[in-house]
């Protein structure tokens, strides 16, 4: 419950720091903040680093596909539409997920029951966080490319929890702070190409 209101609330964050911030900006903040948390963490408990480079492909992959791009899409989707809808187009991400696991681990089939029981979860957020269905209609057909966005972001997520079952031998603390730690070179990537 706790990561569920972390996560979600990433979605307000992001939308109150769009009045003063730009998008890039946003983005390379959070990459910091959980550098730095992550790396405290990972000296606290192991009191050394123990992030492996061999593992460099799995962190470059992550940290674009998990991190950067998703952050980028999201933030920059949320720039026109509310936290709530974000909130209701990132529920896209569990679906996703499974179908995505269904055809790429081998151990984690797509049930029936499974496929109903996401489906009927994503019929109750939408239904708690929207209250009036005609002004979502008119905002998802005004906003469509944002909202596109939001669930490029989505999908992406998807992509990674999905390629991140394959390193099951990597430490969880470890390939966090690689990932991120990868995932500065991205932005900065972004960034420099944003400046032309």
């Amino acid at each position: 419950m706790i990561l569920s209101a972390v996560w979600g609330g990433a979605f307000t964050l992001n939308k109150l720091a769009l009045n003063f911030y730009s998008p890039e900006f946003i983005v390379f903040a959070r990459l910091i903040i959980g550098t730095l948390i992550l790396f405290l963490l990972l000296m606290l408990i192991y009191r050394r680093i123990t992030i492996s480079l061999k593992d460099w492909q799995y962190y470059l992959f992550m940290s674009t596909v998990g991190i950067v791009a998703p952050f980028i899409l999201i933030v920059y989707g949320q720039q026109q539409i509310d936290s709530s809808l974000a909130g209701i187009l990132m529920a896209t991400m569990p679906i996703s997920t499974i179908i995505l696991s269904h055809f790429f681990l081998h151990d984690e089939k797509l049930t029936r029951r499974k496929f109903t029981g996401f489906v009927i979860a994503f019929i109750g957020i939408t239904i708690l966080v929207i209250q009036d269905f005609s002004n979502l209609k008119i905002n998802i057909l005004s906003n469509i490319s944002s909202e596109l966005m939001v669930m490029s972001g989505a999908i992406l997520y998807s992509c990674s929890a999905v390629y991140g079952k394959r390193f099951k031998h990597t430490d969880p603390l470890s390939a966090s702070t690689g990932t991120i730690f990868f995932s500065h070179n991205d932005v900065y990537i972004f960034t420099h190409l944003c400046t032309y």
